[in-house]
């Protein structure tokens, strides 16, 4: 059985260029308001709550450490960065502003590293990996830039934390190394022309530690028309494996959000918007995608 309770409504308009407006962690929930502002509850019946205050821009993309379940970091439409510790109890939360005044470049999303305080910050033109440094400051350690006539998208770790997986709108998708931010491969990515949207994900598709993993990118292209297209990639040689073009009922169905489904059976969420013939917004859902295509070692 299924039941379901009402946590909060906001008030928000909708873009493409939103990310991750919602998260959670095995401790805290959040989610963004209004004006860049931020709401952490503490899990469980009765748990106490904060508001993260912002400045006036709205929150497109925040997300939880995976290695430090107190640290959560945000982007906001202005590109400006922010990064929160959220202690406490049941009693009471506090959110402290840690010190990312060396950030200053105009930011889109972000990602953070699976099993360490480093924080990837995707820019049109480039990625930078940052972390605290002596001086508890958030700074710039490593700086992948891109070039040609491209821009960054979405970014993702790899399951080990070595390498790091990119899209861009043209659309191209590449990979290159943590260590150094070099780049090792780029490859098209099968699309109708250009996209007003990528997302990829990068999975573990087995509990083995040096099993196979698999790249996924969605793409929204830029003419509603043509509708979205999922690609499936090996993860270690960026070979094209499977794709598929998605289509929701007789309406060509354009990306939203991407998400993976663990426990081994190879799912793929994708959320969409349909867009009726007069172009008004018809429908919106969430399609699963079962990944079948055989998946070599990477």
């Amino acid at each position: 059985p299924m039941d379901m309770t009402k946590i909060a409504t906001c008030v928000r308009s909708f873009s493409l260029s939103n990310g991750r407006l919602i998260g959670a962690n095995k401790r805290l929930l959040g989610y963004a308001l209004r004006k860049g502002s931020m709401r952490v509850t503490l899990k469980g019946e009765g748990g106490s709550s904060l508001v993260l205050t912002g400045h006036g821009s709205e929150v497109v993309d925040f997300m939880f450490s995976p290695a430090e379940e107190s640290l959560l970091a945000r982007i906001c439409a202005d590109g400006s960065v922010r990064v929160w510790r959220v202690t406490g109890d049941a009693k009471e939360l506090k959110g402290d502003a840690t010190d990312t005044s060396k950030l200053d470049n105009e930011y889109r999303g972000l990602t953070w590293h699976p099993t360490t305080k480093e924080l990837l910050l995707i820019r049109s033109k480039g990625l930078d990996l940052v972390t605290v440094n002596q001086q508890n400051e958030w700074a710039v350690v490593e700086s992948f830039a891109l070039t040609g006539d491209g821009e960054i998208q979405h970014a993702e770790f790899s399951p080990d934390g070595k390498r790091i997986a990119f899209v861009t709108n043209k659309p191209e998708v590449g990979i290159c190394t943590v260590s150094d931010m070099k780049l090792m491969a780029t490859k098209p990515v099968k699309c109708q022309g250009s996209a007003v949207l990528a997302r990829i994900m990068w999975k573990q598709i087995t509990q083995h530690a040096d099993g196979p993993s698999v790249i996924v990118t969605a793409v929204a292209h830029k003419d509603e028309n043509d509708g979205s297209m999922l690609e499936l990639w090996e993860g270690s040689s960026l070979t094209s494996l499977a794709s598929l073009a998605i289509l929701a009922g007789d309406q060509q169905a354009q990306l939203t959000s991407l998400e993976w489904i663990p426990g081994g059976y190879n799912l793929v969420l994708m959320g969409y918007r349909s867009l009726d013939p007069q172009d008004n917004e018809d429908d919106n859902g969430v399609l699963c995608v079962h990944v079948r295509a055989p998946v070599q070692n990477g």
